[in-house]
């Protein structure tokens, strides 16, 4: 039991030095760290809203705000001056004024921001109190620009606010000759040491209210979408709805079409056997002999007719054989070819004939030509009528 209690008490020892170790460690980073001070100057990062620019009317140059700097083009000893103005007192500086000047309380302070210049020389940093009923009571100090490129400055003003106070006016002014100054990253702060650049804390409040603004109307802009999507959505779920339906019906329509073709395919097919069949029989009736009683009589006649507008082509062939009881014969076919076009027929044709006495042929054409075989391109004239000879 001892041997726990000694290992207990090391272990609780241990864990003594550990968390004194720990908490000198955490002390030592404590004392390293240095907390920005508060800065008092609005819109110092973009200058906008809260800055006024101005100059003497004289002075040729102009000043202005780019890219998140502002830009002093002074061109003649005359004041060009770029200044944040307090909350009215009894003057009429209502518009675009910072709050935040207003009350500001006695001490020194430290202003500092980053400059180039294409010149260098000295710009007035400058604490103003406008006095009542009148008067002022400047608290300023010049400092050198002396670099073309980006360098931080820093300088201290020791300001005592007094009793008849009507507003404060922080200024930089400028009274070089053809010079362009640019300033950037303002901070004005309570105390002697300058720290980095941070946004006055109502300029952060704004910010986190705009977005906040921002993000309400996103909100209500996206629920407006999302009202409007489903409503579209259930628009389209009824139009897809009613299209089913739709395609419903006309599957339904197309089946019944296909049924009804179907059965008036099949009736046509019927006609047709039927008309076939008839036809048939009729022709059978025509080539069959037809016979009375004393003589019997057999023929057919074929006919292939051709016609385009008003011009026609026609082959005709009939044949015919006859018996009676008297012992008279016939046989006879002949096949015709006929044209007609213009007004003018062209004829040609040839009869084969017997009886019990003799045989004829009979050719009708206007001329007559014989080929020696069926390959033979070049027909031979023979004979041909000519004015009835």
């Amino acid at each position: 039991a001892e041997s726990g209690i000694t290992q207990l008490q090391r272990s609780v020892a241990n864990q003594t030095t550990a968390l004194s170790e720990a908490g000198q460690h955490l002390s030592a980073k404590i004392d390293g760290l240095r907390v920005g001070g508060r800065n008092y100057l609005r819109s110092s990062l973009d200058f906008s809203g809260y800055w006024r620019f101005g100059k003497h009317a004289n002075e040729t140059g102009r000043v202005f705000t780019e890219n998140n700097e502002i830009v002093i083009d002074s061109q003649t000893a005359n004041y060009s001056a770029a200044m944040q103005i307090a909350k009215e007192g009894t003057r009429s500086h209502t518009a675009n004024c910072s709050e935040t000047l207003k009350d500001l309380p006695s001490a020194i302070y430290t202003v500092s921001f980053e400059a180039k210049a294409s010149v260098n020389g000295a710009i007035r940093v400058l604490l103003r109190q406008q006095l009542l009923p009148s008067g002022t009571k400047d608290t300023y100090k010049y400092i050198t620009i002396d670099s073309q490129d980006w360098k931080k400055y820093t300088i201290q003003l020791d300001y005592r606010q007094v009793t008849n106070l009507n507003y404060v006016q922080f200024e930089f002014t400028c009274y070089l000759v053809g010079a362009e100054i640019r300033l950037r990253k303002v901070k004005l702060e309570r105390g002697t040491i300058a720290t980095d650049w941070t946004p006055a804390p109502e300029d952060v409040e704004e910010n986190i209210a705009n977005v906040s603004a921002d993000l309400v109307s996103y909100r209500q802009t996206q629920a407006a979408t999302d009202s409007a999507q489903a409503t579209q959505l259930n628009a389209l779920t009824t139009r897809m709805t009613g299209a089913e339906s739709n395609i419903t019906k006309v599957e339904q329509s197309v089946i019944t079409l296909n049924s009804s073709t179907a059965t008036r395919l099949n009736q046509l097919t019927a006609n047709l056997t039927k008309a076939q069949t008839d036809l048939t029989a009729k022709i059978t009736a025509e080539q069959t002999a037809r016979a009375n009683g004393d003589k019997s009589l057999a023929s057919r006649i074929d006919t292939v007719n051709a016609s385009v507008n008003n011009a026609k082509a026609q082959i005709t062939t009939v044949s015919q054989a006859v018996a009676d009881v008297n012992g008279k014969l016939s046989a006879t076919h002949t096949i015709k070819t006929q044209t007609i076009s213009g007004g003018k027929t062209a004829i040609a044709g040839i009869t084969l004939g017997a009886n019990r006495e003799e045989s004829t042929v009979i050719v009708m054409a206007d001329r007559f030509q014989v080929v020696k075989n069926a390959q033979d391109g070049s027909p031979k004239p023979m004979l041909r009528v000519e004015n009835g000879q």
